[in-house]
């Protein structure tokens, strides 16, 4: 889309509007959001859940997994669930589009329990040394796929 386009600068518009809506919520709450230019904004990555009925949970900024795993159950309980993966390259497999190092880290915790970053870069970088992964540089980490 243009930048010049009417219909591409309503959209930006509305959703830059949509952006400042955090005062008087749980990111404000918080202490989550930000204010840098009179309005209460969200700050990324913050996330909204909304049901069809209108039910709203609110994520705002970084939050741990078990913050998001009990927003979703709160909203569908029919949702099927995964257990911990055995090893990363099940996550690889899983995932084809790829995962960070910390995103296989948390796929590989058992619940409640904090990711370990280095030991899943030990295996993601051990099924890289096989052939089995690839590497692709993402700011100070990478995105691994098979």
């Amino acid at each position: 889309a243009a930048i010049d386009d009417k219909a591409t600068e309503d959209a930006y518009q509305r959703d830059r509007a949509h952006a400042r809506t955090a005062a008087g919520g749980a990111t404000e709450f918080q202490g989550k959001s930000a204010n840098t230019d009179g309005a209460e904004r969200f700050t990324a990555p913050s996330v909204l859940f909304q049901t069809g009925t209108g039910q709203t949970l609110e994520a705002g900024g970084f939050q741990s997994l078990a913050v998001y795993d009990a927003m979703i159950a709160n909203l569908d309980r029919t949702l099927p669930r995964r257990g911990s993966a055995e090893s990363a390259l099940e996550i690889l497999q899983a995932f084809p589009e790829g995962v960070t190092t910390y995103e296989a880290a948390a796929v590989l915790a058992p619940p409640l329990t904090e990711p370990g970053r280095d030991a899943a870069e030990a295996q993601l970088l051990a099924l890289f040394a096989d052939g089995q992964a690839r590497r692709t540089p993402l700011g100070d980490d990478a995105l691994w796929r098979t």
